[in-house]
């Protein structure tokens, strides 16, 4: 049975798929409990990356660091009892927070990442198409709004901590006539390609039901359609750089600055694309994009 806990000791047995799993211990060597906490801040921070779902806000509360060791030695043992996901796989999470670890940047994209999910909650089952049905989306209510246009700020201001947003200025511009201006195109492609993005893996864009106003204020230009799309499900494949130059206009036009007549249709869609590619991004970074689902076959989408 999928997601059966036994809890024992702080400890899981978990069946997943008729596979019995046994979590390893989270043991965390540190000099001060400070230090051990913001281990365990990352790794709590790793699993809301991981699982898309950030806005159980009790499970991260109780993520706390316990001094297992009384003896006094310069590097003091913490016992990490982080209680178990619906996953469960805190394994990887621990390799998710180990590598953030290394630079400011990315430690500070990933608390922006939850804190954008926390703003404004996206759940990528609810996008299964084999589930999904047609429902407003598009709602008359200011914190919606606001919510909304607070995690598509955040979204692309984790672009900008890993240093792959859009370079540009009035004297050079990133489009000129409804076309990418190459010297400012060639130059963030560069960037990507040396920070590990694999350009050639399309970026999937949701879009369902009628067309908002925003997506007829400026085009997404898809490249195909997912193999999925139908009817009033859109979905299609965009290049890399266009999605992150619609996320800079969704930022930049639409939820940054003193919200318009525009901001009114922002909705889920837009806020989980933002997510997608954020989350995307920063796992290329990480050098981990589709390893979760190499460990874990039975979780791939």
């Amino acid at each position: 049975m999928f997601g059966q806990y036994i809890h024992e000791e702080h400890q899981a047995i978990i069946s997943i798929n008729g596979k019995v799993r046994v979590p390893k211990q989270i043991v965390i060597y540190a000099i001060t409990e400070e230090a051990a906490q913001n281990a365990v801040d990352l790794i709590s921070a790793a699993s809301c990356l991981i699982n898309e779902d950030c806005g159980d806000d009790s499970v991260y509360d109780k993520c706390r660091a316990y001094k297992a060791s009384k003896k006094r030695t310069k590097t003091n043992i913490f016992e990490d009892l982080i209680p178990p996901t619906k996953t469960g796989e805190f394994q990887f999470a621990c390799m998710v927070a180990a590598q953030t670890s290394r630079r400011k940047s990315t430690q500070y994209a990933l608390y922006k990442y939850r804190l954008s999910q926390q703003s404004f909650s996206t759940y990528i089952h609810d996008l299964e198409p084999t589930k999904w049905y047609p429902q407003k989306f598009v709602f008359n209510s200011a914190e919606h709004h606001v919510r909304c246009a607070q995690a598509i700020s955040l979204g692309y201001s984790i672009i900008e901590e890993l240093g792959l947003e859009i370079r540009a200025n009035q004297q050079n511009p990133s489009f000129i006539k409804g076309k990418w201006n190459l010297i400012v195109k060639e130059e963030l492609e560069k960037r990507l390609i040396k920070a590990g993005v694999n350009l050639t893996e399309k970026a999937l864009w949701s879009m369902r039901d009628t067309p908002t106003q925003i997506e007829r204020k400026r085009y997404i230009p898809v490249i195909k359609k997912a193999t999925w799309a139908y009817s009033k499900v859109r979905d299609g494949e965009i290049e890399v750089i266009d999605a992150i130059a619609h996320a800079s206009w969704l930022r930049s036009k639409v939820s940054a600055h003193k919200l318009n007549s525009i901001s009114s249709s922002l909705n889920y869609y837009d806020v989980s694309n933002i997510h997608y590619l954020s989350r995307r991004l920063l796992m290329e970074v990480l050098g981990l994009w589709r390893f979760h689902d190499f460990l874990y076959p039975e979780y791939e989408r």
